[in-house]
């Protein structure tokens, strides 16, 4: 096409009126480039004035048509930003394709109104190209204009360079927006790893820090001790009575409680001070400096009376009351220094709960004991000298061998056997326990691997946990993938769990477990039963084949209370399809109430003590004699 009929096409075009549907693409293409009401860029700023340089122009700029405005991204001699959309000729450029000319906008048969034309801006010329979003949206217009008329319009290169530079004002969109989309993808990532860390570092339901944020800050405060005139201290706290609140009002309101007492430990402490949530009840407050024990007495004294005020929870008042143990730091490292606070923390708890207790050194004594366990019980697994010993169980009736319970048992250097009392600190401390469980398991699987192999039958054996080893919730498969790779039927394992571990703080990861367990083939056995807090709504959530009686209401068998207990114990574990096994029977008289008030199956040192797996043969040998029956025929007198 001729440029004069080229011109003559652009100054004859009218405008149709939008579609609402084009006007919202729009939008929604410029809300992707995030670019209204930005600042002045460089790059948008020098395409603009080599526009004008290049078309000879005193003005240009780059228009983006909104729907109700035009707003300039870039301008050069300009002195206005935007214009109602009524006002913007650019509104109709982008209705087209190429360059679109006005040569005199005053004679134009639609522009000759417009204020920019008759008013102070005297626009007379004007040329523009459309811009496109990378969609083929369009969006607006790199233009150029001038006060005066220009009946010749644009020679064809300055047309093509106007054309080229439209091109260059997309690639530049594209451009910032690619560096937008990238910076909000890094934006994203980093909130993400904000939420990540804060997440990995802190109780998600308190929101306070959690037990390894808690011993990073300790170890930071211990090893940049410059600001601080005094050492540290830790106040351990214990929710003494959550496990009613959650029994009698339900884990709402137990969780109601650990909120609010968090809340009140921000509240009450210091910028110098660091509560952190370290377990399902206990929470611990790190005092970066403690001029004095008595400073630690008296922020202990403050915890006390503000978590000790009643919580409201759906009109009711629910009394909380927390029992704190405290101790200062004398260049000790986290796990000594809390063992300290944890010991005086069971001294407040022995006084009768609800108060506060300071390591002293009356508590000194107790801490060298413990640590000497503690290092008895790391020196004995390091030299595998913690070993399963086995106690037989027996049917009463018959004196059939059934299985065995392993029992730990310490081998000192010099062959002597120790009962576990002699590391008992070590079944308190999460690590320790641990590995002694699987040293434990370790040992049961290889003694019941050897049995097998020798032809001898053992029926099962059950393993002693504690509440440590479900925390890590991965207990039930790794017990299992060792029973699969030593060729172990899942039948030959019972696992047996206290009424404390099966329904304390940790019950959720434990139950988890004993169903994954159990699906699996493995017995579960609720040990000690009666001596804990278990109701028969707590035993019909778990997936138990067996309860044991505990062997103090065995020891107490003949007097009315106990065996009232056990018959009422006996009965309830046989309705509910449960083996129910008595420990500790001493005596034929054991063996004969027990058969009586219909407890089927028994061990005690009256059919053998716990002995090596050296002895499985010699023990079924004894137990196919029918030795073991014969007290089950003596009657007492």
């Amino acid at each position: 096409m001729p440029f004069s009929q080229f011109f003559a096409a652009g100054a004859s075009v009218t405008r149709r009126r939008a579609r609402p549907d084009e006007a919202a693409e729009r939008m929604r293409a410029l809300a992707e480039y995030a670019i209204l009401d930005t600042p002045a860029e460089p790059a948008f700023d020098s395409i603009v004035e080599l526009a004008t340089q290049i078309c000879e122009t005193g003005m240009g700029a780059i228009s983006l048509v909104c729907d109700d405005r035009q707003w300039f991204k870039a301008a050069h001699g300009v002195g206005f930003r935007e214009t109602p959309i009524e006002q913007a000729i650019c509104a109709h450029v982008i209705e087209g394709s190429g360059v679109f000319i006005v040569a005199d906008a005053a004679r134009h048969p639609i522009f000759h109104a417009n204020e920019l034309v008759r008013g102070e801006a005297n626009l007379r010329f004007y040329a523009g190209i459309p811009l496109h979003s990378r969609e083929g949206v369009p969006i607006g217009a790199l233009c150029v204009f001038d006060d005066t008329a220009r009946p010749d319009g644009l020679d064809p290169v300055q047309a093509r360079a106007l054309a080229v530079l439209g091109k260059q004002v997309e690639t530049q969109l594209e451009l910032r927006r690619a560096i937008a989309v990238q910076e909000a993808r890094i934006e994203r990532e980093r909130r993400l790893s904000r939420k990540l860390e804060h997440a990995a570092n802190h109780d998600s339901l308190t929101g306070l820090p959690n037990r390894a944020n808690l011993i990073r800050a300790f170890e930071r405060r211990m090893t940049a001790p410059l600001g601080y005139d005094h050492d540290p201290a830790l106040l351990l706290i214990d929710v003494d009575n959550l496990k009613t609140i959650n029994d009698g009002f339900g884990h709402t309101a137990g969780d109601l409680v650990l909120t609010e007492l968090a809340n009140r430990l921000r509240e009450t402490l210091g910028e110098d001070a660091l509560a952190a949530r370290v377990g399902g009840d206990e929470f611990a407050v790190m005092l970066r400096q403690c001029a004095s024990i008595d400073h630690a007495a008296e922020i202990a004294g403050t915890l006390l009376h503000a978590v000790n005020l009643p919580f409201f929870h759906e009109g009711r008042n629910l009394n909380c009351r927390i029992s704190i143990g405290y101790a200062a730091a004398q260049d000790d490292d986290f796990a000594t220094l809390h063992r300290k606070a944890d010991l005086a923390l069971s001294n407040a708890k022995a006084a009768g709960r609800g108060c506060a207790r300071a390591f002293s050194t009356t508590l000194a004594g107790a801490y060298d004991r413990e640590r000497q366990m503690l290092e008895r019980a790391e020196t004995a697994l390091a030299e595998g000298r913690i070993l399963p010993f086995y106690q037989p169980k027996v049917e009463l009736e018959t004196g059939r061998l059934i299985g065995y319970e392993a029992l730990l048992r310490v081998v000192t250097r010099d062959g002597n056997v120790e009962l576990p009392a002699a590391i008992a600190a070590a079944f308190d401390d999460r690590e320790l326990a641990v590995a002694i469980t699987d040293c434990m398991i370790e040992g049961v699987l290889s003694d019941l691997s050897d049995a097998l192999a020798r032809g001898i039958d053992v029926g099962h054996v059950a393993i002693n946990t504690t509440s440590f080893d479900f925390a890590t919730g991965d207990f039930a498969d790794r017990l299992l993938a060792r029973l699969a790779l030593r060729g172990i039927a899942p039948s030959m394992i019972e696992v047996e769990v206290t009424e404390t571990v099966a329904l304390g703080s940790g019950r959720d990861h434990v139950r988890q477990a004993l169903v994954e367990l159990a699906d699996a083939g493995v017995r579960v056995s609720l040990d000690d039963f009666g001596t804990g807090y278990a109701s028969l709504t707590n035993v019909k959530q778990l997936p138990i084949s067996a309860l044991k009686i505990d062997r103090s209401f065995v020891g107490g068998l003949g007097n009315e209370s106990d065996d009232s207990i056990v018959v009422a114990m006996s009965t309830l574990g046989t309705r509910m399809g449960l083996q129910v096994i008595a420990e500790g029977i001493e005596s034929a008289e054991h063996v004969a109430m027990l058969r009586r008030f219909g407890v089927r199956y028994g061990q005690g040192h009256l059919f053998s003590k716990a002995v090596s797996s050296a002895h499985f043969d010699e023990l079924a040998q004894m137990s196919a004699s029918g030795r073991w029956a014969e007290p089950a025929g003596e009657t007492p007198q």
